[in-house]
């Protein structure tokens, strides 16, 4: 099931370790998500397009729940899916965002 028109907000956070970082909130009735990014990573997920995911199948960037996150592309509906877990095959948390709503998403960092 993908999520439609999650509210989204960004701000400035600090990792456990006091690496500067931004907070992504996906929010909606059903649920939030908070996604955690280092500063440095903020670049390379902005800088993701539909065809980062050529070479491989998930994208590991950011903390959610002292958890990892990956990012996943499916090209047959054109939408991502959050992975929030120990790695992208056993993960425990997952929602599915469109492509526009990842494109919000970056422009907003």
């Amino acid at each position: 099931m993908t999520t439609s028109n999650p509210e989204i907000s960004i701000n400035n956070s600090l990792l456990e370790d006091g690496q500067q970082s931004k907070s992504i909130k996906l929010a909606s009735e059903q649920y939030e998500v908070n996604v955690h990014i280092a500063l440095p990573q903020i670049e390379i997920l902005k800088s993701l397009n539909q065809n980062s995911w050529d070479e491989t199948h998930a994208i590991k960037l950011g903390i959610s729940a002292n958890s990892n996150v990956f990012w996943v592309y499916n090209k047959s509906d054109e939408t991502l899916s959050i992975l929030i877990g120990h790695d992208d095959q056993t993960w425990d948390i997952s929602i599915t965002i469109t492509w526009n709503i990842f494109s919000k998403i970056t422009h907003l960092l």
